[in-house]
């Protein structure tokens, strides 16, 4: 099954910061359910139909019914907040080159194909004339964006004046940021679930890269700049903090080739064997630490072998300097839990 990321952030988005009750994904009616005002439906496609006419919102030959107009919706995430007594109906599309649904006609019929269907389904399915339709991506290029507001802005006007109260958005570049992504990822922490996916990454990401770019525009921001601005992994500052043996401030290369051989697979194996976490940070316990230090120092087995040759001994020099961080920062325990300061 085609996991979309783009779909467990919109997902966990209604979920957490829209306090949706009720989320899902990949919505789509069933044949089961008994579709409510056909008529009012009808004609708010056919009254979109002579608002947008060089767009093909209804098929190339304008011949596509009212029944499989609304039979071909699938809405990406739908939710609702009982408390807020609100339905939010959520496309959304994660193109990384900006939206490629072909020319400028084609990217804006899909999206108000996609807008309208959203807003006559919750009509014809929920009984309701209010609702936020919401189509989001990272990334559009001005000249498409304003084109593409106006005709949400023309959409908008149509069904204000047909009577329904629908809140038409489009939510695309910095507002994506940071009325989207970054709202998600400050809550990252507090969500538990493993089924949310997009937050699953967020939480591997977190541990070696920052999440905000110093510039919030995704056009402009470029991945050397996110990793350039990432917060230190705690072991770095403590590093950064101290002199070497020869009484010298760390490099940056030394101790990027600290933490690259902290992520050693073999390291975290060693780790695992001593019933340790394989997140090498997450290990306070100075006894045991203690003993895959030795472990490093002292045994022949080929796993201990490879780390010892590993960039310099960075692993062993690394363990070490870390039970003094520990140390001096009193985050540490001995082999029953107690304190170790």
């Amino acid at each position: 099954m085609k996991i979309e990321i783009g779909e467990s952030l919109m997902y966990s988005w209604l979920r957490h910061n829209k306090l949706c009750e009720l989320a899902q994904t990949n919505w789509k009616a069933s044949e089961k359910w008994v579709r409510k005002h056909d008529k009012e439906l009808q004609k708010l496609k056919d009254e979109a139909d002579a608002l947008f006419p060089n767009l093909s919102i209804f098929g190339k030959k304008k011949k596509v019914s009212l029944d499989q107009y609304i039979a071909q919706a699938e809405i990406d995430v739908i939710g609702l907040s009982m408390l807020n007594n609100k339905i939010y109906a959520v496309d959304i599309a994660f193109h990384e080159n900006g939206l490629g649904y072909g020319k400028t006609d084609e990217n804006i019929a899909r999206v108000i194909k996609k807008s309208l269907r959203s807003a006559m389904n919750v009509y014809g399915y929920y009984d309701r004339k209010d609702a936020e339709i919401i189509f989001a991506t990272p990334k559009v290029s001005p000249k498409l964006l304003n084109k593409l507001q106006q005709s949400i802005n023309d959409l908008q006007s149509l069904t204000n004046t047909l009577g329904y109260n629908f809140d038409f958005k489009i939510i695309v570049n910095d507002d994506f940021f940071t009325q989207i992504l970054k709202p998600v990822k400050d809550i990252v922490d507090d969500i538990k679930d493993t089924n949310e996916l997009f937050v699953r990454s967020c939480h591997l990401l977190s541990m070696y890269y920052a999440f905000q770019p110093k510039n919030l525009s995704p056009t402009r921001t470029k991945a050397s700049q996110i990793v350039k601005n990432a917060p230190k992994h705690p072991f770095a500052i403590y590093l950064s903090t101290i002199n070497n043996s020869r009484g010298r401030k760390y490099s940056q290369t030394t101790i990027s080739g600290y933490l690259s051989s902290l992520r050693n697979q073999l390291f975290r194996k060693i780790l695992t064997n001593h019933k340790l976490s394989g997140d090498f940070d997450q290990n306070t316990d100075i006894t045991e630490l203690h003993d895959v230090y030795n472990e490093l120092i002292q045994s022949r087995s080929q796993d201990a072998i490879d780390l010892r040759n590993n960039t310099s001994q960075a692993c062993v020099s690394a363990l070490r300097n870390y039970s003094e961080y520990l140390r001096k920062n009193s985050l540490a325990t001995n082999d029953q839990g107690q304190d170790f300061s």
